[in-house]
């Protein structure tokens, strides 16, 4: 896909996801939005940030975009994915999540990776089935 300012745009879509995260980029995407709306903003994965009623671009730095978000101390790479963002935000973070995670309805809830369940857990959970 070819976008107005594709070099911007390229940046916002660069992740730093852990392994086994359940999470993708769409979540962080997703997360840096609501993030943006709590203040004041819109989250442009194509722009930047921008302003709610005037729709001008506030920043398209990540850093300043991450200090704007999260707080003085954040920086692009508290961005990278929705661990980052949680730690970033401290105690805030937590419950910003627990928050997207409470309607099972939500993009967020329905785009997540579900754990696979190894041999030896369908073995255990058979094996408590069959005691009861």
């Amino acid at each position: 896909m070819v976008v107005d300012g594709g070099e911007t745009a390229q940046k916002f879509h660069v992740h730093d996801i852990p392994k086994g995260s359940p999470y993708k980029g769409v979540h962080k995407q997703i997360m840096i939005a609501d993030l943006a709306k709590d203040n004041g903003y819109k989250w442009s994965p194509y722009k930047g940030l921008v302003n709610r009623e005037t729709n001008e671009l506030v920043s398209n730095d990540l850093d300043e975009v991450a200090k704007l978000l999260i707080g003085d101390n954040a920086t692009a790479k508290d961005l990278g994915s929705v661990e980052s963002i949680v730690r970033a935000m401290g105690p805030k973070g937590e419950e910003f999540l627990r928050q997207l995670e409470a309607d099972p309805e939500s993009p967020f809830v329905k785009k997540k990776i579900q754990p696979a369940e190894s041999l030896a857990d369908k073995h255990l959970r058979r094996i408590k089935e069959l005691i009861q």
